[in-house]
């Protein structure tokens, strides 16, 4: 059986709310989504499968699940829009906004191949095509933008990377919850890949992003009073690992080009005649003093009674593009030594009781590794500048 949608133009605005929504909807089971009352987990100890079953268990699945229909689906969606505001309820707040040509959702067969744990699980597929990250300060001029068919001297100022594609690959497991356990795999499986993205900014612009972008994250994690009541209950490891949900996402190379800031009034006065299109709807033209350059950028997470968050990167470079020169890399003489990441990171959990227990609930991990410096005064100032209005408090924060 085969079932396709498309639809052509869609606005979406990200809030909490409707995430969770979709959320409980789409990936709770119904029976986890209410209360189950007292005595649910002594019944749900009796139902536990022994690892001793699990080969039986198994084979009895399979072969209720031999003849089950296979659907393959896919949602095309034109010219879609996607908001994420620093606060739905606010008008006057920053917005990140991506501005795709094509979003694809769709299922896939997995290649069961050698790997036959791929037996266990359905996957699907979402493709995003030709992606323009956008910026504004408010709503209001967005919908100006928009209301002007999108003419390309007002998507400048406010792009801060364009035509990049990414993918991210969903595997659902299909077990039942008590012969998963056992199994020892996880529920979710998430893995994306970007292969390339070149962004264009000034020190505004990368403040106002990252005040978007933990304002959106700190939403989902309800008020300090809520957070404190969460953190009082006593956590006790559950069966197996625990293991659940793992993700990884891979960066092969970000660029980020750094802008001065234009001064006010700067803009050319015949910008306002152009038409649409015309001269494209990149980033500002504006020269950019460096470039800093992020290779094998790779995070990865796995939750558990044992979790962990690991971030990676092969190689950074640092150039100075008004004096023509490099002002940092990682790419030095290994005294022909293999190397590693150039930076390795790991945030580390553990639930008490649980087994091979680090013998601390919390811990980080750092590792660096050698980086070059061709120091010159000029450059150190223009850095100093950007950084110190890049990570200033924002004015909507001081403004509180």
């Amino acid at each position: 059986m085969r079932v396709c949608s498309v639809v052509d133009g869609l606005n979406l605005v990200y809030s909490v709310e409707s995430v969770l929504g979709i959320y409980n909807f789409w990936f709770v089971p119904k029976e986890d989504r209410f209360s189950r009352g007292e005595g649910a987990e002594e019944e749900e100890e009796k139902k536990a499968v022994l690892e001793a079953d699990l080969p039986q268990e198994l084979r009895l699945w399979l072969d209720r699940t031999r003849y089950d229909k296979r659907m393959k689906w896919q949602l095309s969606v034109l010219q879609p829009c996607i908001l994420f505001p620093g606060n739905a309820k606010d008008a006057t707040e920053p917005i990140i906004i991506f501005d795709l040509d094509r979003f694809w959702w769709g299922s896939e067969f997995p290649d069961v191949g050698a790997d036959d744990i791929m037996t266990f699980y359905d996957r699907s597929v979402m493709t995003i095509e030709n992606t323009r990250f956008r910026l504004v300060d408010d709503i209001e001029t967005w919908l100006h933008c928009t209301a002007n068919r999108k003419l390309s001297w007002l998507l400048r100022p406010i792009t801060l990377a364009q035509e990049f594609d990414f993918t991210i690959t969903w595997d659902r497991c299909k077990l039942p919850e008590e012969i998963r356990v056992v199994k020892d795999v996880p529920h979710n499986v998430l893995t994306g890949t970007l292969p390339r993205v070149n962004f264009c900014v000034t020190g505004h612009q990368y403040c106002t992003f990252w005040f978007v972008f933990f304002k959106v994250v700190k939403s989902h994690w309800g008020t300090p009073e809520e957070q404190a009541l969460e953190a009082a209950k006593p956590q006790r490891p559950v069966r197996g690992s625990g293991r659940s949900f793992t993700m990884k996402f891979k960066i092969d190379e970000l660029i980020l080009n750094m802008r001065q800031e234009e001064p006010s009034g700067a803009k050319d006065e015949d910008a306002a005649v152009e038409t649409e299109g015309g001269g494209g709807d990149g980033a500002s033209d504006a020269a950019a003093f460096a470039m800093l350059t992020f290779s094998g950028f790779v995070v990865s997470y796995e939750n558990g009674n044992i979790a962990k968050l690991d971030m990676h990167m092969d190689g950074l470079r640092i150039q100075d593009l008004i004096q023509n020169c490099l002002f940092a890399t990682s790419d030095t003489d290994s005294g022909g030594v293999t190397k590693g990441s150039f930076v390795s990171i790991q945030r580390g959990w553990a639930v008490r009781g649980a087994k091979n227990h680090p013998g601390c609930d919390t811990w980080w991990t750092f590792d660096f590794r050698t980086l070059g410096l061709n120091w010159n005064d000029r450059t150190v100032a223009l850095l100093m500048q950007f950084c110190s209005t890049s990570f200033a408090t924002h004015p909507k924060v001081a403004s509180m």
